[in-house]
């Protein structure tokens, strides 16, 4: 690919990324939020809308307004930039309700994961995804949960029809959900390759992976310099996919290894973002007191 067709998508991006935060500093509710957290959740949400990965789970500012909710409030924030950007015509947003979750999802990417016609995951996520069910500090692969399925079923059915996505999917509300079912939902929204299947009837509870050494995994996006194809420095680096798996799970497993998911992981995501990011695939080593669910 030539440097100037890398050069005139990477302004493609930049410029939704850009028109996405100007849009965002208009609205009134968003006055508390930072310059940089708008400016993270415009890039967050852009890569969704070029497809460069499947879904963003949101987490990036807290609403003041009594008045609103989140769920509402993003909704016409969606609204707005479908009017005003095309690249949000093939994003919808999904909301869970038991948990409070709120995802914004690539269609296209999306219907890759999940088959209508057969009912079932598609063959490809089975392939990219490994589940692994923690409980406690132990660690086990381990099938799909049971319902995920149903999860999938329960968007695609609404994505799959003639005319305009809608702007809003709500899950259906089935009381409370195993938290590992949400959990490994999650993962596979955000594409990672390892999604944890936490289990909660054990004797530690909710304190999960305590003290077990982490292979830990960034992919991160570094922008080319205008007029030129070097990358900017460290700090202007964004990431597009972090995950972890234990690290016994890598030594048991050959293709949870790190040289195996460093190799899958640039393999998946280069090819998307080639035209636009230098992408690099960073590992290291880490242990917690405990990880995040």
């Amino acid at each position: 690919m030539t440097d100037t067709r890398k050069l005139a998508a990477y302004s493609d991006f930049d410029y939704v990324c850009t028109s996405v935060k100007d849009i965002l500093g208009t609205l009134p509710l968003l006055r508390h939020v930072s310059k940089t957290k708008l400016r993270q959740f415009s890039f967050d949400i852009a890569i969704v809308a070029f497809a460069m990965r499947c879904g963003y789970l949101f987490d990036a500012f807290g609403l003041r307004s009594k008045h609103t909710t989140l769920k509402d409030f993003l909704s016409e924030v969606l609204t707005k930039l479908r009017k005003t950007l095309p690249a949000f015509e093939t994003v919808t947003l999904v909301y869970h309700n038991a948990s409070d979750q709120l995802f914004f999802v690539s269609i296209p990417r999306f219907r890759a994961c999940y088959k209508l016609d057969n009912g079932g995951l598609s063959e490809s996520l089975l392939a990219w995804v490994a589940f692994v069910e923690v409980r406690g500090s132990s660690a086990k692969v381990c099938p799909p949960p049971a319902g995920l399925s149903s999860v999938f079923s329960a968007i695609a059915i609404n994505i799959d029809t003639e005319g305009t996505p809608p702007i809003v999917i709500t899950l259906p509300d089935d009381g409370d959900p195993p938290m590992g079912l949400m959990v490994a939902f999650a993962a596979c929204i955000l594409e990672f390759p390892v999604a944890y299947v936490p289990v909660t009837d054990g004797p530690e509870g909710g304190g999960f992976l305590s003290g077990v050494p982490l292979d830990v995994y960034e992919g991160v996006l570094i922008p080319y310099t205008a007029g030129t194809t070097q990358v900017h420095t460290d700090h202007e680096t964004r990431i597009l996919v972090k995950f972890s798996c234990p690290q016994t799970i890598g030594l048991q497993v050959p293709e949870l290894s790190p040289k195996s998911l460093m190799a899958r992981v640039a393999a998946r995501f280069e090819e998307r973002v080639a035209t636009s990011r230098k992408f690099v695939v960073r590992h290291s080593v880490e242990t917690l007191d405990r990880v995040a669910m």
